[in-house]
């Protein structure tokens, strides 16, 4: 693909250089023609004037159309060798000058006319080396005339001739073949440059928008954070000044307690989909892939969602399989509760279905609703944080616009491409290709007669003194001054704790 570029531009740069040849044979003929007249018969020289410029006016014509006219590899090539024929013919013509201006008694014009060969010849160089039949054939159809005239000549004269011609025309197809060199390297490298430079705007744009959509993220995610805060600072301000007046009641206190129980549950499902949104942007999330079988998983949802099937009334339906697939188990999963649960969100009537399909060496895990549907335009906006087509107002009880984002990002970490096809009015499917695994893991025997009694402990570390302290204002010793395995103690206050508790940071 770049060589075909790079012959478009040395052909272009042939054509470029034509009308400098123009310029050039006009002005040196018309000098030829001033120093022969009156010297050489005008039935030769005539004659000769006629091709000479007959020629120039057809390659005109020539350049104007090859630059009008599209172009395509194979017409290039053609036109490459309509060049290489007006140079073949041009250095014909001129060669042709060493008989029709020869006159014995006046060798200096015979002379003059050899100074002026040996110009164009080595003028050839930079007009023709894009070229290399172009100027090899230019600098043997002038040359060639020249030395069957030198033969011709007596003496050692004629010998001398020969032997610079030969030099003239080895050295001037040597560095021919330099400059062609020279030339393609130059266009190579300037295609590069152009290249990377359409590579730095494309990188640079995608940082601009990533920039952009970083701003809109903060000030959506800004907003949300916002108002539970704000919310539960209020609800703190009511129990302070109803503390103030006395006892709390206790239905206004589990009332209080419930807001703020909702309003703390809403702000930690944001904040961990915002630390999820965070460490997979920054890539600290490490891939274990594994032998997964997707009936197992299915099963799980299948259990997992069948409450949420039954407060909208859906008929929620898992095709069983027994297909293994090769990935993470966990982001897997993350991704299938992300559609499922939006699945479930917008879909009050009708059903939701979870099944899989084979694509060869794939498998396509799918997700089918008949939902509200997402418009053409929309599919695509759907994948970015805080975008719900249907919830303008922000209702937090309609998800927080991060699931599908989180999708999008897992989907993409395990390079496992995902697929959406929506009607509105009529549903979605929202699907996920996974590679399928080469077999089932082995099942480990179990067994049942032998009883295995286990004895858990509970341990509770943090460097947090404020994490420790809710702790144990909410744990069921505190009024004990105990902790599990040890005699009850005396009653203490609510905030007093056991000795030691809190001394050293990982108690």
């Amino acid at each position: 693909m770049q060589e075909d570029k790079i012959q478009e531009a040395l052909i272009e740069h042939l054509y470029r250089n034509a009308y400098g040849v123009v310029i050039s044979n006009v002005t040196i003929s018309l000098g030829i023609i001033y120093v022969l007249y009156g010297s050489v018969p005008t039935d030769w020289l005539v004659p000769w004037a006629v091709a000479v410029y007959a020629l120039i006016a057809a390659r005109v014509l020539a350049a104007r159309r090859f630059w009008k006219h599209p172009r395509t590899p194979a017409s290039l090539r053609r036109w490459a060798w309509t060049a290489a024929g007006f140079s073949w013919v041009s250095g014909l013509l001129w060669g042709s000058l060493t008989w029709i201006g020869y006159v014995p008694d006046q060798p200096h014009l015979f002379a003059f006319i050899v100074a002026i060969l040996a110009g164009l010849v080595s003028g050839t160089i930079p007009s023709m080396s894009a070229f290399p039949p172009a100027l090899i054939g230019s600098i043997l159809a002038t040359t060639l005339p020249v030395a069957a005239r030198f033969t011709t000549m007596p003496g050692a004269v004629g010998d001398a001739y020969l032997f610079l011609l030969a030099c003239l025309i080895a050295i001037n197809i040597y560095y021919g073949r330099i400059a062609y060199r020279m030339l393609h390297e130059m266009i190579r490298l300037r295609l590069e440059n152009v290249g990377l430079i359409g590579h730095l705007q494309e990188e640079r744009d995608r940082a601009q928008t990533a920039d952009r959509a970083k701003t809109r993220f903060l000030a959506a995610a800004s907003h949300d954070l916002r108002q539970p805060i704000h919310a539960l600072g209020l609800l703190i301000s009511t129990l302070s000044v109803l503390g103030r007046r006395g006892d709390v009641p206790s239905g206004e206190a589990r009332s209080l307690a419930s807001s703020a129980k909702a309003i703390v549950g809403n702000l930690s499902g944001l904040l961990n989909a915002l630390l999820d949104i965070s460490k997979l942007d920054a890539g600290v999330v490490t891939v274990t892939r594994e032998d997964v079988d997707l009936g197992e998983l299915f099963r799980n949802l299948r259990d997992e969602f069948a409450a949420s099937a039954r407060a909208k009334g859906l008929n929620w339906r898992v095709v069983d399989t027994s297909v293994h697939v090769d990935t993470d188990p966990m982001m897997l999963k993350r991704i299938l509760d992300n559609l499922l649960t939006n699945a479930f969100r917008y879909t009050s009537s009708g059903s939701v279905m979870l099944g899989c399909r084979r694509r060869g060496a794939m498998v396509e895990v799918q997700v089918w609703d008949s939902g509200l549907g997402i418009p053409e335009d929309q599919k695509a906006a759907i994948f970015e944080e805080f975008v719900q087509l249907n919830n303008p107002a922000r209702d937090k009880a309609q998800g927080l616009g991060l699931g599908l984002a989180i999708v999008r990002r897992t989907a993409e970490l395990l390079g496992h491409p995902l697929k959406l096809v929506s009607t509105p009015g009529r549903g979605s499917m929202f699907s996920v290709m996974l590679p399928s695994a080469h077999g089932a893991a082995p099942v480990l025997p179990v067994n049942s007669a032998t009883r295995v009694e286990t004895v858990a402990s509970l341990m509770i570390v943090d460097d947090e003194r404020d994490v420790l302290d809710a702790w144990w204002a909410c744990s069921p010793w505190r009024g004990t001054g105990s902790m599990p395995g040890n005699p009850p103690r005396r009653s203490r206050p609510l905030t007093a704790k056991p000795p030691g508790w809190g001394q050293h940071p990982l108690t």
